[in-house]
C-alpha cells in the first residue's frame, strides 16, 4: 500500500505470497515511496532508501541505531523480481510495474498530472492527461 493508502490491482498469486504485505516492506519508513537500490538498512537491518538517508544523519528513524554502510544486498534483489504500483495509482492507474520500467511508465501514464496548453493564456486547469483533450476543446481560453 502506498503512502495514500492505495494499492494497484494485484497480480495473479497462489495465495503462497501475500502481495500487499510484501509491497509495504518496499515503503521507505521517512517519506513513505517505495524503495529502489541501493536500499540501506541500520544495524538492526530497518531499511531505508537512497534519497532519506541523508535526511536522517546516520539515525534510523525507527530504533535509533547507526545506519550502516552497506546495503540490503537481498531486499535489493527481491525489488528486481516484483512490480510496483505506479504513483499514480490514487488516481485511478492500476498498472503493475518492475523498478527498471516504473520511471518511464510514471512519465508516460495516461493518469499523470499535466497543464492545459493554454496555461500560457490563464487557464489553470491541472488533470490527468487522459482527460486533457476533452478539457482543450471546451477550453475557455482557447482562441476563437
Amino acid at each position: 500500500m502506498s503512502k495514500n493508502g492505495v494499492l494497484a490491482k494485484e497480480p495473479v498469486s497462489d495465495g503462497a505470497v501475500d502481495y500487499q504485505r510484501l509491497i509495504q516492506l518496499f515503503e521507505c519508513p521517512v517519506c513513505h515511496e517505495y524503495m529502489r537500490p541501493p536500499i540501506h538498512q541500520c544495524k538492526k537491518g530497518h531499511v531505508i532508501c537512497q534519497k532519506c538517508r541523508p535526511k536522517v544523519k546516520g539515525i534510523c528513524p525507527l530504533c535509533k541505531q547507526l545506519v550502516a554502510n552497506q546495503t540490503n544486498l537481498m531486499m535489493e534483489k527481491i525489488s528486481t523480481l516484483i512490480k510496483f504500483p505506479c504513483v499514480y495509482a490514487p488516481k485511478g492507474c492500476d498498472e503493475l510495474v518492475p523498478l527498471r520500467e516504473k520511471s518511464h511508465h510514471e512519465t508516460t501514464c495516461a493518469r499523470r498530472p499535466v497543464h492545459c496548453e493554454y496555461a500560457r493564456r490563464g487557464c489553470g486547469a491541472l488533470l490527468p492527461l487522459r482527460d486533457m483533450t476533452g478539457h482543450v476543446r471546451q477550453c475557455h481560453f482557447r482562441p476563437a
